[in-house]
């Protein structure tokens, strides 16, 4: 909405206040970003803020599927490193982990190894098992049993091939104590 169209509006609301015995805003302009009045008060917002914000956020991309032998093999001769350590959250113990995962690509030239840096950011089964692998690391270094996993996930080009990081939070599963009565 342009300052034409809050005027107009505005002149709108105008007419049909008249017809109540009222009348809204004599006049409207917008300074910094801002509607104010004749006396130069502010009326709210400006109008960017003035809209609502959507709980969600979308977007449109291409993922594509590609052969699982090939990164099953991939994976199978990774270097994996992974650290973690647990914290006390508001909620309870917390393990926050990081994995990094290399898949070697030591014949593979620039080209290749940038278009299968491509392929993989779009691949959601190849997102899917290093998701899972970090999984099995952060479950085998928490000791204790873990609730829902949540995962952030960033591919990139390394000199070795390619290096997937996956940090990794996860809430503990709190044991309950037995009662007896």
């Amino acid at each position: 909405m342009d300052r034409l169209d809050a005027n107009r509006t505005l002149h709108r609301a105008n007419r049909c206040a008249a017809g109540l015995g009222r009348k809204l805003v004599h006049t409207l302009s917008v300074r910094n970003n801002s509607m104010v009045n004749d006396a130069g008060r502010a009326l709210g917002p400006g109008l960017k803020k003035a809209f609502p914000r959507l709980p969600f956020c979308a977007r449109t991309e291409t993922f594509v599927r590609s052969e699982d032998r090939f990164w099953r093999e991939l994976f199978d001769h990774a270097d994996v490193i992974s650290e973690g350590s647990v914290r006390q959250e508001k909620n309870g113990r917390t393990w926050f982990g990081s994995s990094s995962i290399i898949l070697t690509l030591s014949t593979a030239s620039p080209e290749l190894r940038t278009f299968l840096i491509a392929l993989a950011r779009r691949d959601l089964h190849v997102r899917l098992r290093a998701i899972r692998l970090a999984c099995r690391e952060a479950y085998a270094r928490a000791a204790h049993e873990l609730r829902c996993v949540r995962c952030d996930l960033r591919i990139v080009s390394d000199e070795r091939g390619i290096r997937i990081d996956v940090d990794v939070e996860a809430p503990f599963k709190e044991r309950v104590a037995a009662t007896r009565g």
